[in-house]
């Protein structure tokens, strides 16, 4: 049965992917602490203002976390051993969770959102 909310989610995956997940929704709160949660595409999503710009996922050997295209090149360099897809970063299950790392992500991806907000034509 789909999760209807993240901790649903959550709940639904194994003890020690549950720490994990929770880990990187906690790292989300502490950076963006107004982002809204929802489940998108079936898995967690993260908003502002109705606009998702973070999602989190887990896999049976890894977290997967998305959309983490863009970025300074220090970032992508820093980033670049967790490249799973063109879009996707993945954290094995058998590493630890680099929180410093998870945090600047997560800035990333928020920062790709506004950039985006700004960019569209006002509507008034």
């Amino acid at each position: 049965m789909p999760a209807n909310t993240i901790a649903d989610y959550i709940d639904a995956q194994p003890l020690a992917v549950q720490r994990r997940l929770r880990a990187v929704r906690k790292e989300v709160k502490k950076v963006v602490p107004k982002a809204e949660e929802g489940i998108s595409y079936g898995i967690p999503a993260f908003s502002v203002n109705g606009k998702r710009f973070f999602y989190l996922a887990a896999w049976k050997e890894h977290i997967a976390v998305y959309p983490v295209t863009a970025g300074s090149e220090a970032f992508k360099k820093a980033v670049q051993r967790y490249r799973g897809t063109k879009s996707a970063l993945h954290f094995r299950h058998d590493a630890p969770l680099p929180v410093a790392v998870m945090q600047r992500i997560i800035r990333v991806c928020l920062k790709r959102y506004a950039v985006k907000q700004q960019t569209r034509p006002s509507t008034k």
